[in-house]
């Protein structure tokens, strides 16, 4: 509180000799005594008179014993003034900045204590890394401060989501997967919903949609507030939907392989030159012919296993 005010400052702050002759005079006080006034709110002024009453009663007895501040103006004692701090240290008391009673702690209580401790960064890098996550990607995924959040997709407690593959997460969130998503959206990079992300991811894994439709249907999703209150069912339903509207629903290993023989005997001369090495030109022509329902993956691995056999 800093409206209280002594009488021996007076006049000053803005009050005259004659307020404070008015004051001793509603007071009935003489030269020799001393008054203190308090500018504040009503309810705050008779809180804090009580205590400077109940201070001036204590030094009717003695002198409190107590910790006091010296009052310094630009660093140097204005004219010896001093405010209490604290009261000093008594035998009952172990330490001197300890005024908090003893709490009596039960072992349970003690252990909850324990486990709540927060891990360091050395033991958040080894939870990481026994994800099976290498050490750079660990160290990535920790100087991002996302590693709770992969972990709690590792274990299956992110959202209502079951337990993520960790590379596929940790890859997402450190490649452009999650900028290029971001972008499309129109969403920052730091505000976009890891949800949205997440959620693309696992439709992938499930073979809901492509792996070139992630970031399409990960950036709708982020501007669709209403689906990301929807169950995980219901959200997968969406996501099928927008990605049969948008072409990225999978094609079956059947149409892959179809597609792959009639490329094949269109550029049969290039394969008989270069042999393995027509396998990068073809994946493109078999992508492009598949559009974004192929999974390249899928795509690369039965195109080799066609070309060697």
């Amino acid at each position: 509180m800093k409206g209280i005010i002594h009488s021996d400052e007076l006049p000053g702050y803005g009050i005259s000799q004659s307020h404070v002759d008015s004051i001793r005079l509603r007071l009935g006080t003489g030269e020799d005594d001393a008054f203190a006034i308090c500018i504040a709110p009503e309810w705050q002024a008779r809180l804090s008179l009580d205590s400077v009453l109940a201070r001036a009663r204590m030094a009717y007895h003695r002198i409190p014993k107590e910790v006091r501040n010296v009052v310094l103006r630009k660093g140097q004692p204005e004219d010896g003034t001093t405010m209490a701090l604290r009261p000093l240290p008594g035998g009952a008391r172990m330490y001197p900045e300890t005024d908090i009673p003893v709490l009596e702690l039960d072992g349970d209580l003690w252990l909850e204590a324990k486990d709540a401790i927060p891990m360091d960064a050395s033991k958040r890098l080894d939870r990481l890394i026994s994800t099976g996550l290498s050490s750079s990607q660990s160290e990535a995924i920790l100087g991002a401060q996302l590693d709770d959040i992969l972990f709690d997709c590792a274990r299956g407690a992110f959202h209502d989501l079951p337990p993520q593959k960790p590379q596929s997460i940790a890859t997402a969130l450190l490649d452009q997967t999650i900028g290029e998503a971001s972008e499309k959206a129109g969403i920052h990079p730091e505000e976009f919903p890891i949800l949205s992300l997440v959620d693309a991811i696992h439709a992938r894994d499930q073979e809901v949609i492509t792996r070139e439709g992630v970031t399409s249907i990960a950036s709708l999703h982020a501007k669709n507030l209403d689906i990301q209150q929807l169950s995980l069912d219901q959200r997968i339903d969406w996501i099928h939907l927008q990605a049969e509207a948008m072409g990225f629903i999978p094609a079956n290993e059947s149409d892959v392989s179809s597609a792959i023989d009639e490329i094949i005997l269109e550029n049969i001369s290039l394969i008989n030159a270069r042999g393995e090495g027509s396998i990068g030109p073809l994946m493109g022509k078999v992508m492009g012919k598949l559009g974004g329902a192929a999974d390249g993956k899928v795509v690369s691995r039965v195109l080799r296993e066609k070309i060697t056999s």
